[in-house]
């Protein structure tokens, strides 16, 4: 297994100018770049988050992407349009995943066939155009399109194409058979978005769920078996660490000592 994190993990009090050198330091194997991090960057911008990662001798393992399909019309338009852009910079940060979920909230519960339409015919434009490099990983994730195994399975064989496969989130199956449902998608997992809450639910002071470390005994998922449940199938993708207890830069070292603890 590889380790990474997402710059999403730590936006809140890190840059991505500021997270690269400290998992270097940390000795990461990887990092995964935020869609907010490369909305409106420029080419050079995009190759100096490269080059700052490629010194740290890290890979860009991922991009995590917003995506605008399921509305339909014209803004199903403009998100295929930035499909190109989305994939050039994936390409150019020599990333091999893009993640995928759409920008709006919106549960499958909610969804007519038009929506789950310009859902299914998005993802077949953005595979296409990924084809034959990239990856699209669909995240699992509550309230959105992907919100259950059954809804991400059939997804993937209306979709008909190779490079669609699944980011597997625990965080997403909060009181539910995580290890089943792992079992149940496994085939189609290339990537693993982590992340842990306390037991005792809370908010931060910035208003977002209270967070805890994945081997914390008072946290709500048992990462111990979900690391011995991947170990023993082989997976040898990237276990990328999303939700950060809220001393993200110190919570950093505490989650690597962890994993490679635990896996090795």
């Amino acid at each position: 297994m590889k380790y990474a994190v997402t710059s999403y993990g730590v936006h809140r009090t890190m840059t991505i100018d500021q997270l690269i050198p400290r998992l270097g330091e940390l000795n990461y194997d990887g990092v995964e770049v935020w869609g907010k991090d490369l909305e409106n960057a420029s080419e050079d911008r995009v190759l100096e988050i490269k080059a700052a990662a490629d010194a740290q001798g890290l890979q860009v393992c991922a991009t995590s992407p917003y995506f605008d399909f399921v509305p339909g019309g014209e803004r199903w338009r403009k998100g295929v349009e930035a499909c190109r852009t989305h994939c050039a910079q994936a390409r150019a940060l020599g990333a091999t995943i893009m993640r995928y979920r759409e920008v709006d909230y919106i549960p499958s519960a909610d969804m007519d066939n038009k929506m789950w339409s310009s859902c299914i015919d998005g993802l077949k434009a953005l595979a296409g155009l990924a084809m034959p490099d990239l990856i699209v990983g669909i995240e699992c994730h509550e309230n959105l399109p992907q919100d259950s195994p059954e809804n991400i399975t059939m997804m993937i064989e209306k979709i008909g194409m190779p490079n669609v496969k699944v980011i597997f989130q625990p965080s997403s199956y909060m009181g539910k058979d995580q290890l089943g449902i792992l079992d149940q998608l496994y085939e189609h997992v290339v990537h693993v978005h982590l992340g842990n809450r306390p037991k005792v639910s809370g908010k931060a002071a910035d208003g977002s769920d209270l967070k805890c470390d994945l081997g914390d005994p008072d946290g709500v998922i048992d990462y111990d078996s979900i690391f011995a449940d991947l170990k023993k199938r082989g997976y040898e993708g990237y276990c990328v660490m999303e939700g950060i207890s809220a001393d993200e830069s110190e919570a950093l070292a505490r989650e690597i000592e962890y994993m490679r603890r635990i896996t090795s």
